[in-house]
């Protein structure tokens, strides 16, 4: 079988893992998959094709893997070029780009157009010969703060909505928006994709380092990108008003500029840099993430869900958290709501506090953990994929597709 997944993103490391988890589960069952790749900066400074694809390998599995295959169109140097030269100069690039990604496709004869991000609605707006499925893998609900950037973007995801053979979402809001909303009738709903094999892996390193630390605890953290998401009020507040206990949170952080200025991210950041409870950590991998993890005797959610776009999301957080049967303290996130059983909701800093202190007071019970891993065990990369595989099989053979 092939998979083609279109890439559009210029910075693979501060892309989310989606993508790489894809890869890693279908190269692992033999499936080759084809990256399709769009626009790439490393063009720009004139690197040969060897290099960029030496690049690519290491970042999404090793040059050793050959159940994966990179392709770029001829003309992705001017591709990448023109996102600073005049938008009257890009329609004639994007032409050819397509055609050169439609024949590539065409040349090799069946598989599975896997697309995860709206920019591709024009590859789904191309003729496929019948031995190709269109599957749109939808893991978050895209907008934007500006409003005609927001209509532009759900206007292109209709379009790939529309034109897909099968879409897939990983939560129930985005079900309900989907499938009941918009009146798509061939959306399903996946697990969410919890990367269990890392988190299970540790790293034994990275366990010596935190020992070293002597935190004092108790542990109250959040490993994840600070950007303008965060609900840097309600955690400022939480921090300042328990100065004996320690909090964890993560020095990467990312910039949005528009959304930065909007949300007042570098002021949020600069208040929490003036208290002394808290421990900063650099960029981990995942498997050292699950050490901090390990450490934490609470777990934070603190995204600020007055954004429509962080209201409808659903963090992977959550279940790295509960498979080590961890107490989790969220702002109301409609997605959790489901999950109220086993984490603690609440929207303001006071009513934070008090639940930090009846979270510590009384430890999750043991039924509740057990409930907690079988969860993030359901949610794990493994069954997406394979239920996506699986859900692909049984349309083609309605169909009656044969390869």
């Amino acid at each position: 079988m092939n998979v083609f997944i279109p890439y559009n993103h210029f910075e693979f490391e501060n892309n989310c893992d989606f993508i790489f988890q894809t890869i890693q589960e279908l190269t692992k069952r033999k499936i080759t998959v084809h990256l399709l790749l769009r626009y790439y900066p490393e063009f720009l400074f004139f690197r040969s094709n060897s290099f960029i694809k030496e690049k690519i390998y290491k970042q999404f599995t090793s040059s050793q893997n050959i159940f994966l295959k990179i392709f770029f169109p001829k003309t992705i140097f001017f591709q990448n070029l023109l996102y600073i030269l005049p938008r009257r100069f890009q329609k004639y690039s994007d032409l050819e780009s397509l055609k050169s990604i439609k024949q590539y496709i065409l040349k090799i004869g069946s598989g599975i157009i896997w697309s995860f991000d709206q920019q591709n609605y024009d590859i789904f707006n191309l003729d496929f010969s019948k031995y190709f499925l269109k599957i749109y893998d939808c893991v978050d609900f895209y907008t934007s703060i500006d409003k005609s950037d927001a209509r532009l973007i759900k206007n292109h995801e209709l379009i790939q909505a529309k034109n897909s053979d099968l879409m897939f979402v990983n939560s129930n809001v985005l079900f309900k928006y989907w499938h009941t909303y918009i009146k798509i009738p061939h959306v399903k709903l996946a697990p969410q994709g919890c990367d269990i094999s890392s988190l299970e892996k540790g790293n034994l390193l990275e366990l010596k380092r935190i020992k070293a630390l002597q935190l004092k605890h108790p542990v109250i953290g959040f490993i994840g990108n600070l950007d303008y998401r965060i609900n840097f009020f309600i955690l400022f507040k939480l921090i300042k008003m328990n100065p004996k206990y320690t909090f964890v949170l993560s020095q990467p952080i990312l910039h949005y500029p528009h959304e930065d200025k909007i949300f007042k991210k570098e002021e949020g950041i600069k208040k929490l840099r003036t208290l002394k409870n808290i421990h900063w950590v650099s960029k981990r991998k995942r498997s050292e993430i699950a050490e901090w993890i390990k450490c934490f005797d609470i777990g934070l959610i603190p995204y600020n869900t007055k954004s429509s776009f962080v209201k409808r999301s659903y963090p992977m957080k959550l279940f790295e958290y509960f498979y080590f049967g961890l107490p989790v303290l969220s702002t109301p996130i409609i997605e959790l709501m489901n999950f109220k059983k086993y984490l603690t909701i609440e929207s303001s800093a006071k009513k934070w506090d008090m639940q930090l202190h009846n979270l510590l007071a009384n430890p999750v019970e043991g039924k509740i953990k057990l409930m907690q891993r079988k969860l993030a065990l359901k949610n794990c990369w493994s069954n997406k994929i394979s239920y996506i595989l699986k859900s692909t099989q049984e349309h083609r053979n309605s169909l009656y597709f044969y390869n």
